[in-house]
């Protein structure tokens, strides 16, 4: 029996559910979405016509360094 593997179907969905009740820095949040950096970017732009991002600079839940960071909502 052939066996399915859940995948998301944009780079805006994964950082979506990667960001939900995070902040977390590009990296970070590049990494615990699965997509490049540069996408998380594009991801963002997208996801900020519904949503509001918060961009500050702050401490990353990811790597815990004071950085850029982004948050939904």
């Amino acid at each position: 029996m052939a066996r399915t593997v859940p995948m998301m179907a944009t780079d805006a969905e994964a950082v979506t559910e990667a960001l939900y009740g995070f902040t977390l820095c590009t990296v970070c949040l590049a990494r615990k979405a699965g997509v490049a950096p540069f996408s998380v970017l594009s991801a963002l732009a997208i996801i900020g016509q519904g949503v509001k991002i918060t961009d500050v600079v702050g401490r990353c839940d990811g790597c815990l360094e004071l950085k850029n960071t982004h948050r939904a909502g």
